[in-house]
């Protein structure tokens, strides 16, 4: 099983990937969600997290800071970013760090869940 933290300023769009997570074939536990970067890093450090999803424009702390602090923190945690925009600081960071996905919204159910799969398949790996 996977432990996942989701990430998002909007309520309704949290909801929607934990929706979806429950529809698709994968062993998750949603352990927390979060409406911030800052909210998260209070979430990922009182759960054990094993994939955070998460959105780049939020208010106090955005994806991007939060990605950066997270990595700091767990050079194993794997992280999906989702945002309707593009730009060069995201498509550099996702670049570098094999364990991070990015996803345009609105979030394709089937792309999630053949990305989470994989996932899931690291993480379980890693654990045994």
């Amino acid at each position: 099983m996977i432990n996942i933290l989701v990430v998002d300023d909007s309520k309704l769009a949290r909801k929607r990937v934990i929706e979806t997570l429950e529809k698709i074939d994968v062993d998750c536990n949603i352990v927390a969600e979060a409406s911030d970067g800052l909210d998260a890093l209070e979430k990922y450090s009182a759960n054990e997290v094993d994939l955070v999803i998460s959105d780049i424009e939020m208010p106090n702390m955005d994806g991007i800071e939060l990605t950066t602090k997270l990595r700091s923190m767990s050079k194993s945690l794997q992280i999906i970013v989702v945002s309707s925009v593009v730009n060069e600081l995201i498509k550099q960071i996702v670049a570098k760090d094999k364990a991070i996905s990015f996803f345009k919204k609105p979030l394709d159910p089937k792309i999630l869940e053949v990305a989470v799969k994989k996932i899931e398949h690291l993480v379980l790996k890693a654990k045994s």
